[in-house]
């Protein structure tokens, strides 16, 4: 094999010099050459199927997923007048006069390069245990079948899909809607980002980082400066996005040199971006474009008029680097390195004389619009000419599974590169550039693709046989994540697992002993390579995704047209209207309660699954009965069943859990749940002890009414509005004959089976109405229950007897006021984490006490505007309640407020105990919240009953797998944690 690619290599040599210009044959990035078609291997690389030569594509590096964190406010409005430098608007055709300057003398070429490679780096993946030759070839995993052609979505889709990414997820920017960020808003976002490491990093000649070097670089950013003028430039060539105004390199070691810390990604030609602020020397801006915010060099930009570049970024007619990677030849010396993805507009030939001229032979070749800065900054343009037979499209490329094993391929034993450093690509990069070829416009990091919308399906803590099943039925070309990397599917040989992904290195065990393979490329490798610790990538993984999937174009080829919903034994979903209702919920299960009319107590029950991204009825009509006065808006012993959309709690029952995949409490003697609108416990479940504290006259003893054998918490009036009602479920029925009290009932068998059913990562709903309510509730705005990203659950579905006292959602916190991204008294963590809780309150229900959370998962949101509030010394409103000693400029550099936040991470809560006898908080020697010394744990300010109660808190926390933390004696983040490096940003609601 050595000896094959070494030839190989002159032979592309001596091809090179016989080859001219756009002459050349094949695919941007890459060379075609006649070689004999047994060499599979070379084969294997180019993914070549025409039979008429060899194309060999040999692309560039790129970094793997050690993120930066950047916590940004998405809250974008339209931007007409923003105050930029203007430099006039050009019409994109030609040189429009009033416009920007093109130079038409600078008429450059594009031309093709191979990466710098050589035999070992062409091998090197053959080294890895059941890696073939055949195996590198793109032919291998996909056939020219039509099941790989089918278009998984229309670009309308994906351009939606793009808009409502930008929309929820707060990392991401609309660049054009920043008008009303002021500069507070962007100091925030520059000190997010520019804050000097917690751990140890050192220079390139091996010196440790110290305060020094931190002071001058943070006197380099220049806050106090900062105008809130915004700015928009296009970038003219690749650069690099830093942490700091700096090219300094640093490394986590005096010897360690592929990570370089400082390096945040890399910025590709045409990107536009909005300049928030200038370094004191001038020579850095921090910039935004619509997926990173950072720090580059200012001689990388061009400044222009706001809606010149707008039009530029959004032409409609424009090229698409779909190689590798192409350059401009702008000098002897110099190229411009145009990326996979890159999109630059198209010029008519509508140009003047002179260049007509020089376009004489090339009429059949493309001229791209470039842009460029002049000599003091501005936007101007010059041409670049492109031949027609490199590897560029005039439109996106259709999104098929085949075109996105295909430029996956294009990519195979590029180098690697830690966020984009050496002109490459890391993990993340490489799935993202892949997917701009379709239009789609991913998040920059592992951790931020994976919550952009797509058909997601979790993969973490999913047994093997399971994860199994999933991947029999997974396509090609979705994407697979684990914590901090990123990997593309491609599919199973010999009863493995394959992907394809950028990576560093890996581990094999080898004669007993783990083996590290480094890579450092683009590679082939088997699902279950380990890591250094000796875990295999499958273990790990925690979701899979196939981006932008649109429905109803899951059976529709290219050449096709768009197949209706397919409809398994159980017949068609009902009609079009509850087609169209099902489209707009954010669920994959549904538990239809069709009232045969408002008045009586009949009722119709159809369980709906969604499956392959269509709705297929598992169950239909299953008899049931409502209220005994039908159904309609509820109250308080009005005997009517609730209509609207709601979520579903716990399963409850008398026996053992049966399905293990869904929340469950086993009711006993002291479950009740509490009907009494003036109790402090309306409409909750709670543990009670006799001759313990009450406040309630009116409560269900769930274990003595006999319907309640098996049943579902239908997550109805969760405010606990006075009399709007209470206690209602879906449970087992007396007959059918018997109507309930509010409740939807069953028998006991289809009860028991749809709780076997349930999913709860499936978001299930419980949705109840006539069928004008489910015509109306589709052609309207539909409100429907809040749906918690992948891992997240609502505590009190699993430990339903907890005590919810979320300070930050009411006003009775250190602000005063309820504090943004808080709308409920709801309280959310992980999954770990709520199992973990869970065991902590039933030991302490043993003795006699329960669980009080204070707070759970704190979006970033809240976080900033903590900051935010210590910048406001006007705002003192509850100071003698909460900070009596301390300015409230001091409580961020001494601790008491963090920049950065564990809640945020969703296994960190703020926790007390009741006692059960009085209903009331152990005495713990201060208020939640409370910033002085005495909250610490080991405060001596504090007596000894007091510290007695702190230490059981901290006891049963700890036995649970909570560490605690000194300065607060409330405050306990799970020690292995579910998201270790992944903040999130959603709202608490529910």
């Amino acid at each position: 094999m050595k000896k094959t690619v070494i030839l190989l290599i002159i032979l592309i040599y001596i091809n090179s010099i016989l080859l001219n210009g756009c002459q050349r044959g094949g695919i941007g990035g890459t060379w075609v050459i006649d070689a004999d078609k047994s060499n599979s291997a070379i084969n294997a690389i180019s993914g070549n199927t025409t039979g008429q030569g060899v194309i060999i594509e040999i692309p560039p590096e790129e970094p793997e997923a050690g993120e930066s964190k950047q916590n940004t406010d998405n809250n974008m409005e339209t931007d007409d007048d923003l105050n930029n430098k203007n430099v006039g608007h050009t019409n994109l055709d030609d040189n429009a006069e009033g416009g920007s300057y093109i130079d038409e003398t600078l008429l450059y070429e594009a031309v093709e390069e191979m990466s710098n490679v050589n035999a070992t780096k062409l091998s090197k993946n053959l080294e890895l245990s059941g890696i073939t030759e055949d195996m590198l070839s793109f032919e291998f995993w996909i056939k020219q079948e039509d099941e790989n052609k089918k278009i998984i979505s229309s670009l309308e889709y994906i351009q939606a899909t793009n808009k409502r990414n930008i929309e929820t997820l707060d990392f991401l920017h609309n660049i054009f809607s920043l008008k009303n960020k002021d500069a507070s808003w962007i100091k925030t976002q520059i000190l997010s980002l520019s804050k000097p490491s917690a751990s140890k990093r050192y220079t390139e000649e091996g010196r440790l980082l110290g305060k020094i070097d931190y002071d001058m670089w943070s006197n380099d950013l220049n806050i106090e400066n900062i105008s809130g003028k915004i700015q928009y430039g296009l970038i003219t060539v690749r650069t690099n996005m830093r942490t700091w105004p700096t090219n300094e390199k640093v490394y986590d070691s005096q010897t360690e040199r592929l990570y370089d810390r400082f390096q945040e990604t890399a910025v590709y030609v045409a990107e536009p971006v909005a300049i928030l602020h200038e370094s004191r020397d001038g020579k850095w801006y921090f910039v935004a474009m619509y997926n990173y915010m950072g720090w580059i060099s200012s001689g990388d930009v061009a400044i222009g008029d706001v809606q010149e570049i707008y039009e530029y970024s959004n032409s409609q007619d424009f090229l698409l680097i779909t190689a590798s990677k192409l350059f401009i030849q702008n000098s002897e010396e110099n190229k411009i390195q145009l990326d996979m993805g890159v999109k630059l507009p198209l010029v008519g030939m509508k140009v003047t004389e002179r260049l007509q001229q020089s376009l004489e032979d090339t009429e059949s070749d493309y001229i791209v619009k470039m842009p460029r800065a002049d000599s003091n900054g501005n936007l101007v343009y010059y041409y670049a000419k492109v031949c027609n037979n490199y590897d560029v499209k005039t439109d996106y490329m259709d999104y098929t599974t085949s075109n996105i094993v295909t430029q996956a391929f294009k990519l195979i034993t590029e180098e690697y590169g830690w966020g984009g450093e050496n002109n490459v690509r890391d993990c993340s990069a490489f799935i993202m550039d892949v997917f701009r070829c379709f239009g789609i416009n991913l998040p920059r990091n592992t951790g931020q693709q994976e919550q952009a919308e797509g058909n997601k399906v979790a993969l973490e803590n999913t047994s093997p046989e399971v994860k199994s099943k999933i991947f029999e039925e997974m396509r090609p070309g979705t994407v697979l994540y684990m914590n901090n990397h990123t990997m593309l599917y491609l599919g199973k040989y010999n009863n493995k697992e394959y992907i394809i992904h950028d990576i560093p290195s890996v581990y094999e065990k080898r004669n007993g002993k783990l083996t590290p393979i480094a890579l450092e490329q683009v590679a082939i490798t088997p699902l279950s390579i380990l890591t250094k610790r000796g875990t295999s990538y499958r273990d790990l993984l925690t979701d899979a995704i196939l981006y932008s999937v649109e429905t109803d174009l899951v059976n529709q080829t290219e050449s096709g047209k768009s197949s209706s919903i397919n409809n398994n034994s159980l017949g068609k979903i009902v009609d079009r209207s509850l087609e169209r209702l099902f489209s707009k919920l954010d669920s994959e299960q549904i538990i239809l309660s069709k009232a045969l009319n408002a008045d009586g107590f009949k009722v119709a029950i159809s369980l709906y699954e969604k499956n392959g991204g269509e709705w297929i009825c598992t169950d239909a009509d299953i008899s049931g009965v409502l209220g005994k006065n039908g159904i309609g808006k509820k109250r308080e012993g009005d005997n009517k069943s609730p209509t609207g959309i709601f979520s579903i709690g716990s399963a409850f029952g008398f026996g053992e859990q049966q399905n293990l995949e869904y929340p469950y409490f086993k009711i006993n003697n002291n479950s009740f749940w509490v009907d009494d609108p003036n109790s402090s416990y309306y409409n909750q479940l709670v543990n009670y002890l006799t001759g313990y504290y009450k406040d309630w006259n009116s409560a269900e003893k769930m274990s003595s009414i006999p319907q309640y054998k098996y049943g579902l918490v239908i997550n109805y009036n969760l405010k606990a509005k006075q009399n709007a009602g209470s206690a209602i479920f879906m449970h087992t029925y007396k007959n059918e004959q018997s109507p309930t009290q509010g409740c939807t009932a069953v028998n006991e068998d289809k009860m028991k089976q749809i709780i076997d059913w349930l999913d709860y990562n499936k978001h299930p709903l419980f949705i109840q109405g006539t069928e004008a309510d489910f015509i109306n509730w589709s052609e309207g705005n539909t409100e429907q229950p809040v749906r918690l990203p992948e891992g997240f659950v609502y505590v009190r579905d699993f430990v339903p007897d907890i005590t919810e006292a979320l300070a930050y959602a009411s006003t009775h916190n250190f602000t005063g006021r309820v504090v943004p991204g808080y709308f409920n008294n709801t309280s959310i963590l992980t999954l770990k984490a709520t199992q973990a809780l869970k065991n902590v309150q039933e030991v302490l229900n043993k003795k006699g006490y329960s669980l009080l959370i204070y707070d759970a998962y704190r979006p970033t949101q809240a976080v900033e505007s903590f900051v935010q509030w210590t910048q406001n010394p006007s705002d003192i409103q509850v100071k003698e309640i909460y900070y009596p000693d301390l300015d409230k400029t001091q409580l961020i550099p001494q601790g008491y407020i963090g920049k950065v936040s564990a809640h945020s991470r969703g296994s960190t809560v703020d926790v007390s105990i009741i006692d059960l006898k009085t209903g009331k908080e152990l005495d713990m020697g201060s208020f939640y919240d409370f910033f002085g010394e005495i909250t610490r744990y080991d405060s001596l300010a504090v007596n000894e009953k007091q510290r007695q109660n702190r230490k059981l808190l901290k006891d049963v926390m700890e036995a649970n797998g909570f560490s605690p933390y000194v300065a607060e004696w409330w405050h306990f983040r799970l020690t292995n944690e579910q998201f270790p490096n992944k903040p999130f940003n959603f709202p608490v609601k529910r």
